[in-house]
Formats: C-alpha cells, sequence, structure tokens
C-alpha cells in the first residue's frame, strides 16, 4: 500500500509580511514605493491583510497611518484580541522602511505561487471530473487565468512622457513616407483606411448595421485586404459556421456570385426574360479555386468560438499570438456573445456594458485593433431617412462610450427597392410621373454604393465614406479613382 503524501503548507512569508507593515507604520513614505503593485489580497494571513488594507485607506486619503491611529480603526473584538499590542509589535519588528519594496516583492511572489497552485488544483479537478466540460474549454480556461496572472505579476512601470512622445513622432514619420499616410492596419478600403489612417493598435472599432446591410461580408472583406497585406487575422464567427463564412469569401474573392459558392448554383436568364438556376461552371470553379490558393498564403483564421464568451476570445487570441502573431480580431457579433455570471440575469443592458468594456480591455491588453460587430434597433425602420445614427446603437449607451471608433454600415438602394412609389388617393399622373422618375434617379444613383458612416471617431473626423457594392457577389470594394 502506497503510503499518502504529507499536506503541504501553502508558500507564505508571515515574517516578511510582519517586517512590511511594520516599516509602513514607522515611516508611511516607504507606502509610496510598493503601492503601485502590492494589494491587500497578496497578503497570507488575513489579519495583516485587513491592517494592510487600512493603511492604504489611510494612506489614499491624505491621513496619517501609524499604530496609534491604526489602533482607533481596529474592531472592538480585535481589539480584545490584543490586536493593539500586535501594532507595537510590528513597529518593533520593522527592520528598515528602505526595505518595504524588497519584503513587499517576497509577500508578493508567495501570492503568486499560491495563485499558480490554486489554478493548477482547479485544472486537475476539472480535469478529472468526467463529461463537466470539454478538454479544449479547461485548457483554454487555464491559459486564460495564467495569462492574467502574468500580466498581474509585474508592476506597470509607466511610459515616460518623452518615450511617448518618441513613439508618437515616430508614428506620424512611418505614415509620413507610407502609402496613403497610414499610421495603423490597412485594410485596401479607402473608405475605412482614408478616414482612420488605418486600424490602430489597441482600439476598438465599432461595425454596426441593421439585418441585410451586409454586416459580415464588409467584415470579411476587411479582413481578407488585411491578410493580403500580410497581416495575421483571427476572425470570431457566432452567427455562421466556419464553411458558411469560406463560401462568403469564395464567392466575394473570386467576384461570382455568391450562390455559386453556398449551392453550387447560378442563375441565368431564359430567353422569355425570368432567370433560373443552373449548376455552376468551370469558370465558376476555376475562379473560387484560384482565390482559394491565393489564400492559402495568407493568415485569416475563423473560429467558431465555443463557449461564445470573451474569456474563450481571449484565449483564442493569445494562442495565435504565441504561434506566430496577430495583427487584428473580429467579432461577428457582439449580440450573440454572453457574460457567464449575467447571462441569468435578464438585464441584456448590463451585459452589453461589460461585453462592451471587455471589448476596449481586450484591444488594449493585447495591444491589436478588434473589431466588433454590431446590430442596430428598429430606429431607422421608422424614419423617412434610413440612415442610422448613434441613438440607434441597441441595448446600450456604453457601446458608444467604449468605442474608438463607431462606424454604420448603410445601404440606400436595399430600402429604394423596397419602397417603390404607388399612386396616392387623388394623385394626378403628372405627380405620380414625377415621383417615380425621381426614384428611379435615385436607384440608378445608389446601384453598386454603400455608405459607411462614421458616427464617432476620437483621433479623426467623422461623417460618411462611400464603399462600392455588389449585388451579386454580396462583396464590397472600393468606387472607381478609389483604389488603396
Amino acid at each position: 500500500m502506497t503510503a499518502l503524501a504529507p499536506l503541504r503548507e501553502l508558500p507564505r512569508n508571515l515574517q516578511a509580511e510582519q517586517r512590511l507593515l511594520g516599516a509602513l507604520l514607522a515611516d508611511n513614505r516607504a507606502y509610496d514605493s510598493i503601492v503601485d503593485f502590492l494589494r491587500a489580497d497578496h497578503f497570507a494571513e488575513p489579519r495583516h491583510a485587513r491592517l494592510y488594507a487600512a493603511i492604504s485607506r489611510r494612506l489614499d486619503g491624505g491621513e496619517l497611518a501609524d499604530a496609534v491611529t491604526l489602533a482607533r480603526e481596529l474592531p472592538e473584538e480585535e481589539r480584545a484580541r490584543g490586536g493593539v499590542a500586535y501594532l507595537a509589535e510590528l513597529v518593533a519588528a520593522m527592520v528598515s522602511p528602505r526595505m518595504a519594496r524588497e519584503y513587499a516583492t517576497v509577500v508578493r511572489d508567495a501570492w503568486h505561487r499560491r495563485r499558480l497552485i490554486e489554478i493548477a488544483d482547479a485544472l486537475r479537478e476539472r480535469a478529472f471530473a468526467p463529461g463537466e466540460d470539454a478538454a479544449l474549454r479547461i485548457q483554454e480556461d487555464a491559459e486564460s487565468e495564467l495569462f492574467e496572472l502574468a500580466e498581474r505579476a509585474e508592476p506597470d512601470a509607466g511610459t515616460p512622457a518623452h518615450i511617448a512622445m518618441g513613439a508618437a513622432i515616430e508614428a506620424a514619420a512611418k505614415a509620413a513616407l507610407s502609402p496613403g499616410g497610414l499610421v495603423g492596419l490597412a485594410t485596401g478600403l479607402d473608405a475605412i483606411d482614408g478616414i482612420t489612417g488605418g486600424l490602430r493598435r489597441g482600439s476598438y472599432f465599432l461595425l454596426a448595421a441593421r439585418p441585410s446591410m451586409g454586416k459580415t461580408s464588409l467584415a470579411l472583406r476587411i479582413a481578407a485586404g488585411a491578410a493580403e497585406r500580410r497581416a495575421r487575422v483571427l476572425f470570431i464567427s457566432r452567427e455562421m459556421s466556419a464553411v458558411a463564412i469560406g463560401a462568403k469569401l469564395a464567392a466575394g474573392l473570386a467576384a461570382v456570385e455568391a450562390s455559386a459558392a453556398d449551392r453550387g448554383v447560378v442563375h441565368v436568364r431564359d430567353d422569355d426574360g425570368r432567370f433560373r438556376a443552373a449548376p455552376i461552371g468551370p469558370a465558376e470553379i476555376n475562379a473560387m479555386v484560384a482565390a482559394q490558393r491565393a489564400m492559402a498564403s495568407r493568415t485569416l483564421i475563423i473560429d467558431e468560438c465555443r463557449p461564445a464568451t470573451l474569456a474563450a476570445v481571449r484565449a483564442r487570441a493569445r494562442r495565435e499570438i504565441r504561434r506566430g502573431g496577430l495583427d487584428l480580431v473580429i467579432i461577428d457579433y457582439l449580440g450573440l456573445m454572453r457574460v457567464p455570471e449575467l447571462a441569468r440575469s435578464d438585464n441584456r443592458t448590463l451585459e452589453v456594458s461589460r461585453l462592451s468594456a471587455e471589448c476596449k480591455a481586450m484591444a488594449v491588453d493585447l495591444d491589436i485593433p478588434v473589431i466588433v460587430l454590431s446590430q442596430l434597433n428598429r430606429g431607422p425602420e421608422a424614419r423617412e431617412d434610413k440612415r442610422p445614427t448613434l441613438a440607434d446603437l441597441r441595448d446600450s449607451g456604453a457601446l458608444e462610450q467604449d468605442a474608438d471608433v463607431v462606424a454604420f454600415l448603410y445601404r440606400e438602394h436595399y430600402y429604394l427597392v423596397r419602397r417603390a412609389p404607388v399612386r396616392r388617393e387623388g394623385e394626378s399622373d403628372e405627380k405620380l410621373d414625377a415621383r417615380l422618375n425621381a426614384w428611379r434617379d435615385a436607384m440608378r444613383e445608389s446601384h453598386g454604393r454603400a455608405e459607411l458612416i462614421f458616427a464617432k471617431q476620437r483621433t479623426g473626423p467623422v461623417g460618411p465614406r462611400a464603399l462600392a457594392f455588389d449585388q451579386t457577389s454580396i462583396w464590397f470594394g472600393n468606387l472607381p479613382g478609389d483604389e488603396t
């Protein structure tokens, strides 16, 4: 029979905790050297954690924190257990206030080790539990926790102003020398690159529209354009399968009818002028195969993201960063993502607010642009002018607040097709003809065009920009003369 291994205590250093607290009580100036990276929950001893929290609270409020003033904040039961005398012992155990940073580092290192053990224990328990979670989900959750722990393990020393200024000047100089003056990632769409200067690192770009405007197709056009320019792109698809996304890409990049890639048919006109479905031929197949071969040399990863959480998106993005780097994340779309702890609250506004904040945090933490697709509310449908506004953003005002760029996709032709003029009661032929002629003119002008309306941009202008739109392939591009 194998002997049981002896239980081991979790890493902690109570002496370092005591000497650190004593140093702080003896000289409050020592707090300045540790406030940037030490928190109360880093202490292993609960009593020490409470004392450090009290010291921090007083010093952050501009008050004195010594054994006398802190004694007044002790709960009655702790005073009865000798808490006041313990404060004096801490001061007596202090070696030197100048050692505070070193003691704090020891305390934090012990906390770091405890967290690693906790994560490993939780991973072990979940892995042993049959049928509870898929192995990949367990792994992704563990990766996410470890990555967050690594980010918190070292204090942020901040960026000196002259370093930040130098980075900005260098980016501006590169932009001046680059085609189109881009400071960020090029998409190949002048409607985006021209007004934004390219997708900037750490930026959160919200692309919103009503259904059937073509959000997914535009997002794929952006992804393909960036990948063509050697960017590494991760496309998170919650609305469509990877195969369906592949069909959209094949049709768009090959400039063939969307149904050719989706269902293997094209529509041809009969002698009587009516359209009928016919099987695709060699021309369509060859065009799509050529597009596929071109994509094989680029990095555009499609992920259906299970589970549908931003933690899973982060884990997937970090994996790509480790594998070879990542330049852009696109999420299609926000309405299908969930916050597990809020999923049953029936408070969608709160959930969307949390998701929006996490999208911005992810862009900043990973230092890459993140494009998030969102669906607008029904506001435009009730207006004569269907162009979206910021008031049409769905579920939460946090979307407008958090996003660095908010752009709306709008196709006037979509609405015009559905509202051909009909005779009004008592209307004369002349007035009906005038309205019909105006409608036909608008139809011709809007055919093959779309608008990307920039409603917000922190670092640039706002306003509409024109895009080419091919109804056959459901694909976007530059208008003639706008090629980037």
